[in-house]
């Protein structure tokens, strides 16, 4: 975050919240790096700054999510002036990706997913009969704001498109998922116990298969057998996944990531 927003995102954070003591931003930093953690008597709370549309979705999603008992903060929608934001307690916890980092055994990464295919069975219940449609959007609208914000919009509306294509497919399959369950999203605790997900700008409608590849790809990505992943919800569900069609999936997300990757780096320099 460059100084002139972090000064910003100070002034709100100490408007909404006069007893922080500390703001500082997470160390792990997401792609559009645009949070701040403010450290109170009681808590860290975390703040997380975005356009007016997203901000009250993501509080809509949290709502949703909080009362099927699926782990993740409960976001306060809030706005000072033109400044928008959501507000809720930080996960006492660190990301998965710094467990990994830090030496997490493969069991341990495992045990974390089987926990989390058991909430994403759980998504598959939310139909999108039950979403606010005008609130919440689905995923390709998700996948354009998100890449224009870090690449170009050009790119952006061409992923946008191939990301609309691959969610083709029965309606019945369409839910409100997390599109995005990766290491990065994923709260677990200091013995490396699954806590929860954050990030609810990637929850959005969209089919089973493309949310299941997008969380499977990361999974193959750490060199694990992604048929173990579907094994497991069918543990969870009673229900088969389409092996093939998840297989064809994950390779097309991680070469997708690669090229976004690639372009992002390349725009750095």
């Amino acid at each position: 975050m460059n100084i002139k927003l972090f000064e910003l995102g100070k002034e709100a954070v100490l408007k909404q919240c006069p007893s922080a003591t500390k703001i500082y931003t997470p160390d792990v930093k997401g792609a559009q790096d645009n949070i701040l953690i403010a450290k109170t008597p009681n808590c860290d709370m975390v703040f997380k700054f975005g356009n007016a549309e997203l901000v009250k979705k993501n509080e809509a999603v949290s709502k949703l999510y909080n009362i099927r008992t699926i782990p993740v903060p409960q976001v306060t929608a809030h706005h000072i002036g033109d400044i928008h934001f959501e507000q809720y307690k930080k996960i006492n916890g660190k990301t998965l990706f710094e467990a990994i980092k830090c030496g997490m055994s493969s069991e341990q990464i495992k045990q974390v997913y089987r926990d989390i295919v058991i909430e994403f069975a759980k998504m598959a219940q939310i139909s999108p009969a039950y979403v606010n449609k005008h609130l919440i959007n689905k995923v390709h609208d998700i996948a354009r704001i998100n890449i224009s914000n870090t690449n170009n919009k050009i790119l952006a509306h061409l992923f946008a498109t191939v990301v609309r294509l691959a969610n083709i497919g029965d309606k019945k399959d369409l839910a409100l998922y997390h599109s995005d369950i990766t290491p990065k999203n994923i709260i677990v605790s200091q013995d490396g116990r699954f806590l929860g997900f954050i990030d609810m700008d990637n929850v959005c409608i969209c089919s089973k298969s493309y949310a299941f590849s997008m969380m499977a790809a990361k999974y193959h990505e750490l060199g694990f057998d992604i048929r173990e992943l579907m094994d497991e919800y069918y543990k969870a569900s009673s229900e088969h996944l389409p092996a093939d069609d998840i297989a064809r999936r994950v390779k097309i997300v991680n070469a997708s990531k690669r090229l976004l990757w690639k372009h992002s780096v390349s725009k750095q320099k």
